[in-house]
């Protein structure tokens, strides 16, 4: 059931039924949509919005329309025995006092504003739950939004997968708690021809986020900003990363408390926090390609130029993680790891029709074909470039029709080429990965028990198989279909395809234009402390992959002091030797933090310290390749100090070369 109504609002009031006619099928679909959605790039939408789409509890009792307004009952959601709502405003959807919307798969919250109204109780909860998965964001590209306010309203949500998209304000929220049993995603809105993707969540509440891991989708700039508190817990570090590469995840708070799992690979993670900020056992914050191979873009002229999304490549962004508490105190305790690591690899694909194939068979669109990726059972990952790039017009929101739809996964028998076993759906670009396989309905065999296999001439199976979605189980007396499954090897056979590894093609670009490499996968990352007291217990974890350089450690405050005894003057930051050399950093800067490297591969300096002062330690030597002390005001090194320059046969050796502006104390170290 679909309605959509604009500035007259609507009148739900009626019985909605879309309820499953037996045991082996679900429920329907209801979506609501108030509004014509603009995806332009319009202004701020009003405060609390103009157009608002109330869920409630209660039966609705209107006895007429009200203007620019309809409300839905989660009663009649429940009764009317729907699977799967979508709910769509132009302007705000509010909960209306304590709402209980309980939804066996599939639930869609899409709007510029998610608030809450207690209705006269004083405080209120919104307690909201889908089956499979949640996807809680605003599709529309808005230049502006309102300020998030705060409330005694408390927004509870969860679902086995949750997904936070676009850019969103919360109001009348003084508490937000978002759960996902499995990847709690972060992602972008995405636009043709884009190379980014941009998406924030703001709210004035204290925000709770929980997951196995919490992971921006590829090329997305998230940002989460909140006036209160943010914590991040229920990581499970043994969790299998997600594809994704080059995000970035910033969050900006009163107090961050770092007790899950993070992981950005390939990209950059940033918290800033006004007062505090702690790092805590058993976390991961990582931004290590941890061997993962991913897609990132394509390539045109037979490899010479790289693009995502339609937009020309000239590097990727280094590896970073920042943790900034504004001059007050960054604690990263012992059990936490930060992870910085080099390796994995990023490629980029381009089909050349000839002899190997006029038609590019992973497209997948025109054709249905779909792809399985072994590692990858739980839910399938984002990529703008193969959603949307070249001319592709993919989506994984719901519906019954689209075998993209997130959360839908494929089953298969034991016999065939493909392990048993339940996989999630994926695009069928992400068949061209070592390992993966390329599917597609197979129409002409029918009456097939799961575990039926038949082998073509070409090597290719027909296999059955059962679709399904993760989170629902299938019953064991729904009929299975026929697939017919080839191998990435065996599928690329019908169509040539380039494949193009981003380090090497970077490097050989650098090498003829006679210039340095800017950041490679396989090069560890940047880490950056900011803060006037420092805490560094964690593991950090900082070594180059195969050919990769060093890691980097910027540390800045006021005032700093290495080695020797603690100097106790209030606002000094005290480090030790051994906090140094702990971190493995090929190159260490104290006083100031670095910027990425431009393309002449030159990195600026923000000088922070007015003083740094370095202490001789009894048997202990700073031990690093190369070491750089910045100041505005006096750079002291005091007798008996040992900077020595380790082994540096499991990294290339190098000293970024660093640019300063304006007066103050420098002292570099370099071997």
């Amino acid at each position: 059931i679909s309605i959509q109504t604009g500035s007259g609002g609507a009148r739900l009031a009626g019985p909605l039924s879309a309820k499953a006619g037996n045991s082996t099928a679900t429920g329907g679909t209801l979506s609501v949509q108030l509004g014509q959605l603009d995806t332009s790039n319009r202004s701020s939408t009003q405060a609390g919005g103009t157009y608002v789409l109330q869920v409630q509890d209660a039966a609705v009792t209107d006895a007429q329309p009200v203007a620019n307004q309809v409300t839905v009952s989660s009663e009649a959601v429940s009764k009317g025995g729907f699977y799967n709502l979508n709910l769509t405003s132009l302007d705000a959807v509010n909960f209306k006092g304590d709402v209980t919307l309980l939804v066996p798969q599939h639930l869609l919250i899409d709007a510029p504003v998610l608030s809450a109204t207690t209705a006269g109780l004083g405080q209120s909860t919104a307690f909201v739950v889908a089956g499979s998965t949640l996807q809680l964001g605003n599709s529309q590209n808005l230049s502006q939004l309102p300020s998030a306010t705060s409330g005694n309203a408390t927004l509870v949500a969860g679902a086995k997968m949750v997904e936070l998209f676009g850019t969103q304000t919360t109001q009348g929220l003084g508490t937000v708690a978002l759960g996902s049993v499995n990847e709690l995603r972060l992602r972008g809105l995405a636009q043709t021809n884009v190379a980014r993707s941009t998406g924030a969540f703001n709210t004035a509440a204290d925000l709770l986020l929980s997951a196995k891991q919490i992971t921006p989708s590829t090329a997305s700039d998230y940002t989460i900003n909140s006036t209160g508190d943010v914590t991040f817990t229920g990581g499970d570090a043994s969790a299998t990363p997600v594809m994704s590469a080059q995000a970035t995840l910033t969050v900006n708070a009163k107090t961050i408390h770092q007790n899950g799992v993070l992981r950005v690979p390939f990209g950059k993670i940033a918290l800033h926090a006004t007062d505090a900020l702690v790092v805590g056992e058993g976390s991961v914050t990582s931004v290590s390609g941890e061997g993962l191979l991913v897609p990132y873009g394509a390539t045109t002229d037979a490899g010479g130029t790289w693009q995502y999304n339609g937009v020309t490549q000239t590097s990727l962004q280094g590896k970073s993680i920042t943790l900034d508490a504004n001059g007050q105190t960054v604690t990263t305790e012992a059990g936490a790891s930060l992870n910085l690591d080099g390796g994995g690899q990023l490629l980029a694909y381009e089909f050349i029709p000839g002899p190997g194939g006029s038609k590019d068979i992973f497209a997948g669109l025109a054709s249905g074909a779909f792809a399985i990726v072994p590692t990858v059972t739980g839910y399938a990952p984002y990529d703008a470039q193969i959603m949307l790039g070249n001319g592709a017009t993919l989506t994984q929101n719901y519906s019954a029709s689209n075998i993209l739809s997130l959360g839908n996964t494929i089953t298969i028998g034991s016999g065939s080429m493909v392990p048993a076993g339940t996989y999630a759906i994926l695009p069928a670009r992400y068949a061209l990965l070592p390992g993966a396989y390329l599917v597609k309905a197979n129409s002409s065999v029918s009456n097939v028990a799961l575990n039926y296999v038949q082998t073509n001439a070409d090597g290719s199976q027909v296999v059955a198989a059962k679709l399904g979605t993760q989170g629902i189980t299938t019953a064991a007396n729904v009929q299975a279909s026929a697939y017919t499954v080839m191998s990435s090897a065996q599928a690329r056979a019908y169509s040539e395809v380039k494949t193009t590894d981003v380090d090497t093609y970077l490097s050989n670009k650098a090498d003829l234009a006679g210039t340095t490499v800017g950041p490679l996968s396989r090069d560890a990352g940047r880490l950056a402390l900011v803060a006037n007291q420092l805490s560094l217990d964690a593991k950090v974890l900082m070594a180059a992959g195969s050919g990769g350089r060093g890691g980097q450690l910027d540390i800045a405050a006021a005032k700093v002091h290495v080695g020797g005894t603690a100097d106790d003057t209030a606002g000094v930051l005290n480090l030790s030797a051994d906090q140094l050399n702990n971190t493995g950093a090929a190159s260490i800067l104290i006083g100031g933090v670095r910027s990425d490297a431009d393309e002449q591969g030159v990195s600026a300096v923000t000088v922070v310290a007015d003083q740094v002062t370095v202490d001789a330690t009894p048997n202990r030597a700073i031990a690093v390749g190369d070491l750089t002390l910045a100041a505005k005001t006096a750079v002291t090194v005091n007798d008996g100090v040992r900077i020595e320059a380790p082994d540096a046969s499991t990294a290339t050796a190098s000293a970024p070369s660093l640019a300063f502006n304006g007066d103050g104390a420098l002292l570099r170290v370099s071997s």
